[in-house]
């Protein structure tokens, strides 16, 4: 049997999708990044035709490459289409060929080099200035000795950012009680920075050697916690290579509703709050999984205010100005439902949304904060802590013995601060985001980063 090449994979899809579609324009119509994109639907045919231009390799109208690069990633698209197309993908395909045919391979290269290692520093130095050494040795861990793991957690590299969320994860799979191992950080990342960037080769030889991790431990589920590397394996590199891939995919939530039972052995503490969730896209019926683990807990009351966001976490949404204010108008409608807690699902979420806590009369908080309650375990948010300072020197200062103890520069942990802990992707609309728009004069239309 020839060797799986995922380049080969994706070639293939693209061409099906070229062959199946009609450009009958559904996707296009139901897509919800048209209005704030300023796409006019009446033309949903010829734009979804341009866009198979694009993927042929062809010149494709203005307004299908601002189509494309819009796509905030929540799937509805999905479903409406007749033809068995998955529309998600295919705009992601006409991305990477619009990167393909315009930029320059070293060019391709040397941009997701570049992203990657952004990425790279930001999740380290963000980790670092939050945990000691020990503790940041304990996000690597082998099954026990003698025991063949039954699932991979694979944290991805950006919840790192967040390290209290990762020690909740932990503490609720060591209560469940099947052995396991856990994989992550930028060694194990599933290649989407490169792709994004055009640079395939790269983008595939991360993706792979990933993979090959994962199933060299023998385990029979790899269980993601960031939906952008669950969708980059289930839904791209991965999606025709079930041979090179000896292992089921699921998601935190929806592992975590399969396994219910155990988990509700674990609670021991009522947790008397009246949450809303912040919800995406549905990827992977998580939604519905968070509903079902966090309604299982006694004293704890699911409250549906009727309003979902776009995207499939904040940062993938493009249009800055415009995720503001859903955010905004998702708060206000929090309020008016009367909860104490917003319970978000990911970490690109949480960042942007936990320093509204000063704002609303509501806590912003990780769901698995809520089934660590349950457990009668805590790991304070030391992010949230130091965002809600608002000050880059404050931070500095707080974080000094963690940055002397794990030998970091200060310069570029300050650097890391400003731009991705206090910075305008980095915040909500409200009023934090406004003062430190003030204070380093940026411009409050800034771009989101989709991680």
């Amino acid at each position: 049997m020839a060797k799986y090449s995922i380049t080969a994979s994706l070639d293939a899809r693209i061409a099906q999708t070229i062959d199946a579609c009609t450009a009958c324009g559904k996707c296009l119509e139901i897509c919800p990044m048209t209005l704030p994109g300023e796409i006019d639907i009446a033309e949903a045919e010829p734009i979804t035709a341009s866009v198979l231009e694009i993927l042929e390799g062809g010149v494709g109208s203005a307004v299908a490459e601002k189509w494309a690069s819009l796509c905030s990633l929540t799937g509805k698209c999905i479903d409406v289409c007749d033809y068995g197309v998955n529309p998600r993908f295919m705009l992601g395909m006409a991305r990477r060929a619009m990167k393909l045919k315009n930029v320059a391979p070293s060019e391709r290269r040397a941009n997701g080099k570049a992203n990657f290692a952004k990425m790279v520093k930001g999740s380290r130095a963000m980790s670092h200035m939050q945990l000691a050494k020990d503790e940041i040795n304990n996000f690597h861990r082998s099954a026990k000795k003698g025991k063949r793991p039954e699932l991979v957690f694979w944290t991805g590299c950006n919840v790192w950012r967040t390290p209290h969320i990762v020690m909740h994860c932990l503490d609720i799979l060591d209560g469940i009680g099947m052995p396991y191992e856990v994989l992550g950080g930028p060694g194990n990342c599933c290649g989407i920075i490169q792709l994004r960037s055009g640079d395939d080769e790269n983008s595939v030889r991360q993706a792979s050697t990933s993979n090959d991790r994962f199933a060299a431990t023998g385990a029979k589920e790899v269980v993601s916690w960031c939906p952008t590397c669950h969708m980059q394996f289930d839904e791209t590199v991965f999606h025709d290579g079930h041979e090179e891939r000896p292992y089921g995919t699921s998601i935190f939530a929806g592992f975590l509703a399969s396994r219910l039972d155990e988990l509700k052995k674990t609670f021991i503490h009522p947790v008397s709050r009246k949450v809303g969730l912040h919800l995406h896209g549905d990827m992977a019926g998580v939604n519905q999984d968070v509903r079902e683990v966090l309604s299982s807990i006694d004293g704890l009351e699911v409250i549906d205010f009727g309003h979902e966001m776009v995207g499939y976490q904040c940062n993938s949404i493009s249009i800055a100005d415009y995720k503001r204010d859903a955010q905004k108008a998702q708060f206000d409608a929090a309020v008016e439902a009367g909860i104490d807690t917003l319970a978000v699902v990911y970490h690109g979420c949480y960042r942007a949304l936990c320093a509204s806590t000063e704002e609303y009369p509501f806590e912003v908080v990780n769901y698995v904060e809520l089934i660590g309650a349950a457990m009668g375990v805590e790991h304070p948010s030391s992010f949230k802590r130091l965002k809600l300072l608002g000050d880059g020197d404050k931070v500095l200062e707080e974080v000094s013995q963690m940055i002397a103890q794990n030998s970091m520069d200060p310069d570029e942990v300050r650097a890391v601060v400003e731009t991705e802990m206090l910075g305008v992707y980095e915040s909500q609309s409200l009023k934090l985001g406004q003062k430190f728009i003030e204070k380093m004069g940026a411009k409050p239309g800034a771009a989101a980063e989709k991680f």
